[in-house]
Parts: C-alpha cells; structure tokens; sequence
C-alpha cells in the first residue's frame, strides 16, 4: 500500500484536529485529503524528517530501528497507539490512531527516518523489562532486541489484515497450495477462501495434508508447547506458502487466528499421513506402533499392515506381534466408536454409555478408523485390563503380496493372566531372582503358559504369513 493510499485508508478527523495545533504562519488543513497529501509529502522531505529525528525521544529512536530490521507485505506495522510513549511519532502525526488502542505507521516514514538516524555500530538501546515479557519459550531464547523485534511484530499481526494486503498472484498461489478452488459465481474471492479455510479446523484438516512432513512437526511442536513463535529455515518455509505463518527478522510467528484453529486439528494423524509422501489415492499398507500402555518398561511393536484390514484380523495380529494367547475378550475404541470382535455381544456394561457407536469388528476397517481418527486404545482381557495404545505413524506403498508383519520391537513379551501392568511387573521381577521365596512357584506356573523369554520375530512374520495367506498354520500356540 503506497503511503497516499494508506492515509487516505487510515486518517480520521482526530489526526486533522491534531495537525491543526500549533501551525503557526501555515494554512489550515482543511479536510482529510488535505491531510493525506501533506502527510505524503513528508515522507520525501528531507529537511522536515531531519527536524523529527532531533526531537525524537529515546524510545521513539529504538521503535524505529527495530521496525527497519524486519518487513512488512503490509508496507505499514502495527502497534501500540500511545502518545505517551511516543509523543512525537503522534504530535506530528505519523503514527496514526486506528481502533482498539492500535495505531499504525506507514514503512516510507520508518526508511525516511532512519537516513538520518546514526548507530555507528553501537547496539540498539535498553529496552524495559515489560517488553521482555513475551509468553514465548522460543522468543525468550533470542537476543533481548531480536526478541522484542519479533514479538511486537508477531503480536500486532492477524491473517486477516495480512491478506488484505497480498497481491493477487500470492493469494491464487495460497489457494493452489491448499487445495482449494475458488467459486467467483457464489461471489468467493481467494481472500476470502483462504481465511475461510485456515479458521476452520474441519477444513483445514483436509488441506494441511498437502504440507510437507516436516512443517506439520513444526506445527504439533508449536500447538503442543503452545508457542507460536518459530525458526524459519527449510523445515518451515511452507507454512509461509500456506498462508499459515508471517516473518520477521528470520523469524516466523504463526497467525493467532490460525493457531487458535489449529488446536482443534489431529495433527499426529496429519504427521502420519504426510510422512513417506504417499498420497491418500496411492497407500496400500500403514505403519503403526502398538503400546503396552503404563508398562514399568516401554513394551512397543511397530508394524506394518495391509490397509484392508478389519479389526477382528488386526486383533489377531496384535495378539501375535504382543504375545498374548487369544485367550480373553477384546475391544477397539476410538473416540466414541467401541468395535467389537465378536458381534456386538461382548459389551462390557462399565464401558457402556448411550454416546457409544457400537461397532462389529469383522465389519469395519482398520485404516476408516485410524485415517479418520490418528491412533486408538485396544484393551484385552476385560480382567487384567491389558490397554494398547495403537498409532498410525506411516502410510506406505509396499510391493506385493503383503502380510502383516513385525518391523520392529522394543520391551519383554507379558504374561498372560499376570494381573495386569502391576502384576506383570512383580511377576518379572520374581523371575529375575532365584533366591526370590516365590521364585519356584512363578517359575512353574509361567512354563504352563507356553511363556517364551525370548522375542521371536521371523517366526511370529512366519505365522502371520501363513494366517493371512491362507495357508495351514502348524502347532497355533507355539509362540
């Protein structure tokens, strides 16, 4: 926005008033227009920007110093409207009264001002310690005047004001990248698809899967430390593409009203879906990490299985990857689905409420639950109550044929009928110690549940191999 442009946008009838006082030996300015093109003038008038540099106060000299350090798409900053504070910027009305407490102040003042503004090297001025109060992990690590740079910038900024501000071409770049059309005949504007888009979690959760893997990380870690303040380097660049982030100083600050919707995303399902690169149209299989949940050592399985699984199949791959014997009722939930694995008649009344969807487990599909939803719980043995916690981490795109399969492992196999994560842990620790009292007896009764210490993996494949091809499966309870 040229500087005309903004003060005709900006300037109200308290600035007129304002540059009327004390104008001795001049003409009155009569109205707005009036206003906006001596204010224009100005911006070029070296010797009155000389004259405002002497008078500049302390605090005025380091606003100006720290807003020449970073851009705007704007060509204006935003910020704090106090004549108090800065009593020339506001006496000769350049930093302009807007609404709420804000003012603004066009960048041709700034770069105008600073030709006549000298460090000589020297650092930029104490700034008070209410400026340092950012709220912000990632900022308070920042040297004290980059910190106070980025977040006067990164606070004063909203996507909607950013995009009024973007030409065209920015904009339908915006729009391509998130996978949107634009409808002229509804009278949308890509302005307004954007905003529409980047405010609402139901569809930004569809457009986010086109972001690199490594933005979506960037994004969980910033939801998840409730910090929206970040490093701009190549792991970052998209969210700029996106519209999701603005810059200053090589410094990113994620919009608030973007942030704001952006809490109510799954953005671990988005990581999982955005992390090998393969599309939704192209997956065939998914990688997905099991966890024995409360466990006194991580007890984890990551495994690889086909995408047209039904739970009552991956039940019995997580019987097999984990250990257990089959032996117990079983059950997935997934938000308010519960799906069963035989019919709908092993309902457990302490899990029932009328919100429930009760789900038949042959009948549904692993990966409409887990692509809808990121990760579920899986709890075996309505007894001990062994609860899993199962997470979509990869889609993948494998070669045929493809069976279930242990990739990888980590923790003991638990026993069967152990009493639970507190029983299994008090069982292994017996066993560790022959001079335990109850060692003998554990011992025994852990041999006559086929219990094996050691974790046989390309045995276990074997037999998912043999299950799911249809082939015989010789001696089933050998583990």
């Amino acid at each position: 926005m040229k500087p005309l442009q903004f003060y005709r946008k900006y300037l109200s009838n308290n600035d007129l008033i304002r540059a009327n006082i004390g104008l001795e030996g001049m003409d009155m300015i009569r109205n707005l227009e009036e206003l906006a093109q001596v204010l224009t003038s100005r911006v070029d008038d070296g010797y009155f920007l000389e004259l405002a540099v002497e008078v500049l106060t302390e605090g005025e000299m380091n606003l100006i110093k720290r807003l020449h350090k970073t851009t705007t798409l704007t060509q204006y900053y935003t910020l704090d409207y106090k004549p108090s504070k800065y009593p020339v910027l506001t006496d000769f009305v350049l930093l302009i009264e807007d609404k709420d407490g804000k003012g603004v102040l066009h960048r041709s003042v700034v770069e105008g001002l600073m030709k006549f503004i000298f460090d000589e090297g020297e650092l930029f001025l104490s700034i008070s310690d209410e400026d340092l109060e950012t709220g912000s992990e990632y900022l308070d690590k920042l040297p004290q005047h980059v910190r106070n740079l980025v977040y006067g910038v990164g606070e004063e900024a909203t996507l909607k004001n950013e995009l009024e501000m973007y030409p065209l071409a920015g904009l339908k770049t915006i729009t391509g990248n998130l996978n949107f059309a634009v409808d002229s005949e509804l009278g949308q504007t890509e302005e307004l698809v954007i905003y529409h888009v980047l405010t609402d979690p139901e569809l930004m959760d569809k457009a986010l899967v086109n972001l690199p893997y490594d933005a979506v990380v960037s994004l969980k870690n910033a939801v998840d430390n409730d910090d929206r303040y970040f490093k701009v380097n190549s792991k970052t660049e998209a969210l700029f593409h996106f519209g999701i982030s603005g810059e200053a100083d090589s410094h990113g600050y994620i919009y608030p009203e973007v942030f704001k919707a952006l809490k109510k995303v799954n953005l671990k399902r988005l990581a999982a879906i955005t992390k090998s690169g393969v599309s939704i149209g192209e997956y065939n299989a998914m990688r997905v990490k099991v966890t024995l949940k409360d466990a006194h050592v991580p007890i984890e399985r990551e495994l690889i299985i086909p995408a047209r699984l039904n739970f009552f199949e991956f039940h019995l791959v997580i019987q097999r990857a984990m250990g257990w014997w089959t032996s117990h009722l079983a059950h997935f939930k997934a938000d308010k689905k519960m799906i069963h694995m035989y019919g709908l008649n092993d309902i457990d009344t302490k899990f029932g409420t009328s919100k429930i969807i009760d789900l038949n487990g042959i009948e549904t599909m692993v990966d409409s639950v887990l692509l809808e939803h990121g990760d579920l719980t899986y709890l075996y043995d309505y007894g001990d109550d062994w609860e899993h916690e199962v997470e979509l981490t990869e889609l993948l795109k494998e070669p045929s044929p493809l069976y279930p399969s242990v990739d990888k492992r980590k923790g003991p196999i638990p026993i069967e009928d152990s009493g639970g994560v507190h029983g299994l842990e008090e069982t292994i620790k017996i066993l560790n110690d022959e001079n335990h009292p109850e060692y003998e007896d554990i011992s025994l009764w852990v041999r006559s549940t086929n219990y094996r210490k050691t974790y046989q993996k390309k045995q276990i494949n074997k037999k998912l191999q043999e299950l799911f091809s249809g082939a015989p499966v010789i001696n089933d309870n050998v583990y």
